[in-house]
């Protein structure tokens, strides 16, 4: 098959690979073009080096485990558009975020203990880190998984989350009141 090529389409490609397909086809130089929509690493926009990629199907849904292809949040086309920006802050009020977790770089200058009413706050749970990373976790560095908004900014807000007791709520609520006043806006 010395006249076989395969190529592969990216974000930066100047279209989808059913449309590239079809513009080579049309040249007249190619006897057939098809674009390759079987597996992971066979998007339209080009998948993610990150070692998890494959098992994010709430991303991108190819049929892992009998899963419906096609049944997850578009993130691909998402990316076309944007990864996120670094204007943006995201408040995440769970548990505790490690800062120092290889696929998440992307933090707010500001965190915040609402159980305590301090900062910078402690880890109690690996919750928000999974959280945050699900949000921000950073694309292509051949680490964990991809993120959603990748180069938005991450603002921990530590908060015990039971939300059984009084004071529960009032934590919950100082924890708003800072993520408010600290560049957060209630959306």
């Amino acid at each position: 098959m010395p006249l076989w090529y395969t190529l592969e389409c990216s974000k930066h490609s100047d279209g989808n690979s059913l449309e590239l397909a079809n513009k080579f086809y049309e040249t007249g130089h190619f006897e057939f073009a098809q674009p390759n929509f079987i597996g992971a690493a066979s998007t339209a926009h080009g998948s993610p080096s990150d070692d998890y990629w494959t098992y994010q199907w709430n991303l991108y849904n190819y049929g892992l485990h009998q899963g419906t292809v096609g049944v997850d949040i578009n993130v691909l086309d998402a990316w076309d558009i944007t990864y996120g920006d670094n204007n943006i802050t995201i408040a995440v009020f769970d548990q505790g975020i490690e800062k120092d977790h290889p696929d998440l770089t992307s933090f707010s200058q500001y965190s915040y203990n609402a159980d305590t009413r301090s900062s910078p706050n402690q880890i109690t749970s690996n919750h928000g880190i999974s959280v945050a990373g699900i949000i921000a976790a950073k694309i292509d560095n051949d680490t964990g998984i991809a993120g959603i908004a990748p180069n938005t900014l991450i603002m921990d807000v530590r908060q015990s989350l039971t939300g059984s007791t009084l004071q529960d709520e009032k934590d919950l609520k100082a924890g708003f009141e800072y993520a408010v006043n600290n560049v957060c806006e209630v959306g």
